[in-house]
């Protein structure tokens, strides 16, 4: 089992998640998450996730995370209302 923490808003992995990034983008709509920068990860659609927003309210406490960090990139969680309209789109 994954271990995790809270503070301020935050969700911490104790150790970096490494998951399929579209699979987590899917399952966290509307807030951010911080991973490790790798490249080659990236273009095989892999993340290894630092931290997420437990709510978008506190997407701007994880950006500023990340700004204090030169090691991780930010992802922008998908909002709601975009989601929706994929939703739509696929059903007309």
């Amino acid at each position: 089992m994954v271990e995790t923490y809270e503070k301020d808003g935050i969700i911490y992995f104790k150790e970096p998640y490494r998951t399929n990034l579209w699979e987590w983008l899917d399952s966290h709509i509307g807030v951010d998450t911080l991973f490790i920068r790798n490249r080659q990860d990236l273009d095989n659609n892999i993340i290894n996730v630092l931290a997420y927003a437990k709510v978008k309210e506190y997407n701007a406490k994880l950006n500023e995370i990340n700004k204090s960090r030169e090691d991780t990139s930010l992802f922008r969680g998908i909002c709601e209302e975009e989601v929706c309209s994929i939703d739509s789109f696929r059903v007309q």
